[in-house]
């Protein structure tokens, strides 16, 4: 492990000269963000403001190279195209808004009558000839209220599109502790294969002179087909890894040999879970209040359509047999006896009602949620504690002082194996641990909108 793991939820970037988790993003002003820029305003640098999108922050690693976190991001940026197409739906609704702005269009209207029949009417002797243009009005504030909607609903699509990259961060950020914890793991059963080789050669050699019985000889054969099998199993597991990783950043296949990072970086301590207010930043809870005020502005659109609009219209009017011309003008109006549109806004106000009680719905989902992810981060982090404090330390004692009477010949050589399985026991039950607790601080983080620091005690 060569430098600090930037755990998080989104992904964490470097930011100036440290290293912070990253709060996810805001939603004002998401309709001057070009797709970088928003996914940029994902990572804020020091002091929580929205850091500016740069090649330098986010840069490519090279072919062949062991990736970061910032690295994996700069990748899925360039490559995922689930990123590319959520913000061109974005774009597309930007032609909604425009069209649901536009007035109607004009008619221009020509008509020849009383021409081609018989006697008086025969040729076009008595043809009347009408040129005419009429313009619909829309009343009752349609076209405001069209664009309102049309509005809302880009703005839950650029929620949407903050949610999708968020939860796409959030799975590369998992997929990246996976490798990580695997890659420690694999450097663990490594460092057990070599003891395993070591103490076969050591035994085997003491067997030939009768030092020890030759069943021991067999006991550390054993150990050391075992040692190999697991270290086995953890490369295939590895590899398997580094594939789900390569996926998530929008290639076919890994092209990257391992990450860089260090899951021993995590708070001291937890506060109790305080939740009043903890997910006002929650985007989730933030697309369930955009969509009560769509349903609102919906329901105000039905009403203004129950509105007859008016067509005014004026015209120029011809008459051959007369050789004489007139003017005219023409107003209509629907007589709205049936139709009020009385479907549409009892509709309206129904999707308002299920809008207000999915949004209330959300919170107490979102609320039970972050107690259950909490919890499991509290105990991911006591247990990581206990073990790094107190469990390991005790456990690596032991298995020292078993060694040395092993080579003093005050304990057989199944003492000595049993020491060293309990101490590689809690070493895996450690990582596994940190790994539990990386993973959950994910999940937190996905469901605050802040750095898991931000509710912790640090010293």
């Amino acid at each position: 492990m060569k430098s600090t793991l930037l755990w998080m939820a989104a992904v964490s970037v470097i930011l100036g000269t440290g290293c912070a988790l990253t709060p996810l993003p805001q939603t004002s002003s998401l309709s001057h963000r070009t797709n970088h820029q928003a996914i940029a305003h994902a990572f804020p640098g020091d002091g929580g403001e929205p850091g500016a999108f740069s090649e330098d922050v986010f840069r490519l690693p090279g072919a062949g190279e062991s990736i970061d976190l910032a690295g994996a991001l700069a990748l899925a940026m360039r490559n995922h195209p689930g990123l590319e197409a959520s913000y061109l739906e974005i774009q597309a609704q930007e032609g909604v808004i425009m069209q649901a702005g536009l007035l109607p269009n004009p008619e221009f209207e020509v008509a020849m009558e009383n021409f081609g029949g018989h006697a008086a009417l025969r040729g076009v002797s008595a043809m009347e000839l009408s040129i005419g243009l009429s313009q619909p009005i829309e009343l009752g504030g349609k076209r405001k209220n069209r664009q309102e909607v049309a509005t809302f609903d880009k703005t839950t699509l650029e929620l949407d599109h903050l949610i999708y990259a968020q939860s796409l961060f959030a799975d590369l950020a998992k997929a990246f502790v996976e490798v990580l914890a695997t890659q420690e793991e694999a450097e663990l059963n490594q460092e057990l294969l070599r003891l395993a080789e070591a103490m076969l050669a050591a035994v085997a050699e003491k067997t030939d002179v009768g030092k020890v019985p030759s069943f021991e000889a067999t006991q550390a054969n054993l150990e050391l087909v075992a040692a190999r099998t697991e270290a086995e199993n953890t490369a295939f597991r590895l590899e398997s890894a580094r594939q789900k990783l390569a996926g998530l950043l929008g290639e076919p296949r890994a092209s990257f040999p391992g990450v860089i990072g260090n899951l021993d970086t995590l708070p001291e301590s937890f506060d109790a879970l305080q939740p009043e207010g903890l997910l006002r930043d929650n985007p989730e809870l933030e697309r369930a209040e955009a969509a009560v005020k769509r349903s609102s502005a919906a329901l105000a659109l039905a009403k203004s359509n129950a509105i007859p609009d008016i067509t005014v219209g004026a015209g120029f009017l011809y008459a051959r047999d007369a050789n004489d011309y007139a003017f005219s003008i023409r107003l209509s109006i629907p007589i709205p006896v049936f139709d009020r549109n009385q479907g549409e806004i009892a509709e309206a106000r129904a999707q308002a009602g299920k809008a207000g009680a999915e949004q209330r719905a959300s919170q107490i989902a979102l609320h039970t949620q972050l107690s259950e992810v909490w919890q499991t981060c509290a105990m991911a982090h006591r247990e990581t504690q206990s073990l790094r404090r107190n469990i390991l330390p005790l456990a690596q004692e032991a298995y020292d002082a078993t060694a040395v009477s092993y080579r003093e010949g005050k304990v057989n050589l199944l003492q000595y194996l049993e020491a060293q399985r309990t101490l590689f026991t809690f070493k895996r039950q450690y990582i596994a641990a940190l790994k539990a607790f990386h993973l959950a601080a994910i999940d937190l983080q996905s469901l605050l909108g802040k750095p898991v620091q931000t509710f912790s005690s640090t010293p």
